[in-house]
């Protein structure tokens, strides 16, 4: 009796330019029975003026407040009606608003989407409410530890260059923000030049175009752009205190290269080698053989211009010292001898099991190829992305670790209960 080949479904992606300069990448997805959009804006925490720090996720919170045609009680109803669940994130280098839906229902809820972004109310007192929301996102994000001890690491990283703001800006910046702020700012970056749509599902792309083809328009405000370099700061230290926690939060690492360097898939497959999962060398070293910590990861971030990369842990202030020094003698080894075939071959089919996971999900497919658009001159296929793990070596992991991975280059954020505090 014969086998059947398993026969693997190519992806259809195509891409266009839309009549008002805007682009469309899109995928046929013919076997799937829902549908998902995105309207992507090329602008983030990154492009954000000092002052106005925040202001970008400021924009994506008052899109959702009414329309000059629409209430926010009739624009959510309206698309809430149709089987939309729509949400919306901002990001340091774009910013991104999606919507699921039925296929048939996707035409009526783009037209409603593409009203909140080309003719959005911004109303002064839904501003001012709005900016009370966001101060009480930022006070929670303090209020974490882990989340505060990440925000002061990327400050150092970045210390005097635009890459070192938050994403929710501060408490002075965004109580600061006036309306005519926020018009400018949709002004010079919602424009059609700099919005792209990204689609998946079983929709043709021939229909897709005619339908994401329409009239809106905004041609922006010529504006010369910042273009800062991000720095590469070596062996700074920020501590900071927060009465009543019972571990300290620590943050060590590196700047990187951008999310198209040429060193990333080595570099991840290090970062999943040192501390994704129960397996990994500092999981196991750290807490299942010495006990010394609940917590520890290692991580790796990377966005258009940068990108960072480093370990956390938590743990008890007698265990920090001991915790560290078995890092640093991690580290030196894996920069010595390298990683073996053993763990390569684990992370690949860990990567890689992650990788399948996405590409199943229709959020994952839609995020994609919209990364390609973003980051890319070409399309990147699921494909791409499994044949460039499979070719990574064990000298590129091991020129990876040398690069990114020398313990007394790495810049330090810890939180804790004491009010001075040295290593």
């Amino acid at each position: 009796m014969k086998r059947k080949m398993t026969v693997r479904i190519p992806q259809r992606i195509s891409k266009a330019a839309l009549k008002n300069n805007s682009v469309l990448i899109g995928e046929e997805i013919d076997y799937l029975h829902s549908f998902i959009f995105g309207i992507y804006v090329k602008t983030g925490s990154d492009n954000e003026p000092v002052q106005h720090n925040g202001i970008s996720h400021i924009v994506e919170h008052l899109l959702f407040k009414g329309t000059k045609k629409r209430t926010a009680e009739e624009t959510a109803l309206e698309i809430e009606s149709l089987g939309g669940l729509m949400n919306a994130y901002t990001a340091r280098d774009h910013t991104c608003f999606y919507v699921k839906s039925m296929p048939k229902n996707f035409p009526k809820i783009f037209k409603i989407v593409q009203e909140m972004i080309y003719q959005p109310l911004i109303d002064s007192k839904d501003l001012e409410k709005e900016k009370n929301v966001i101060l009480e996102e930022i006070k929670s994000a303090y209020d974490d530890p882990e989340d505060l001890a990440f925000q002061n690491f990327n400050e150092i990283i970045f210390k005097n260059s635009r890459f070192e703001k938050s994403i929710l800006g501060t408490e002075k910046s965004v109580s600061e923000t006036k309306r005519d702020s926020v018009v400018d700012y949709i002004e010079k970056y919602y424009t059609n030049k700099n919005i792209f749509y990204s689609y998946a599902g079983p929709v043709r792309f021939s229909d897709a175009y005619e339908i994401f083809n329409d009239l809106n328009s905004r041609k922006g405000i010529s504006k010369p752009e910042e273009k800062s370099k991000a720095p590469l700061n070596k062996r700074k230290y920020k501590y900071e205190y927060k009465e009543s926690l019972q571990q300290y939060h620590v943050v060590m690492g590196s700047k990187t290269g951008s999310v198209v360097s040429d060193d990333r898939y080595a570099l991840m497959m290090l970062v999943s080698i040192l501390g994704a999962g129960m397996s990994s060398r500092l999981f196991r070293i750290l807490r299942e053989i010495n006990g010394l910590v609940y917590t520890v990861y290692s991580f790796s971030e990377a966005f258009l211009e940068s990108g960072t990369t480093g370990i956390y842990f938590a743990c008890n202030e007698k265990n920090i010292e001991k915790t560290m020094s078995i890092i640093r003698k991690q580290l030196s080894n894996v920069r010595k001898n390298g990683v073996t075939k053993e763990e390569m071959e684990k992370v690949k089919n860990q990567i890689l099991t992650n990788l399948a996971m996405n590409y199943d999900s229709l959020s994952g497919r839609m995020s994609m190829i919209a990364r390609s658009e973003l980051y890319n001159d070409s399309t990147v296929t699921f494909e791409d992305m499994l044949s460039a793990f499979e070719k990574v070596t064990p000298k590129q992991i091991l020129e990876a670790a040398n690069k990114y991975f020398e313990y007394d280059d790495f810049n330090f954020s810890i939180v804790g209960s004491k009010e001075k505090f040295k290593l």
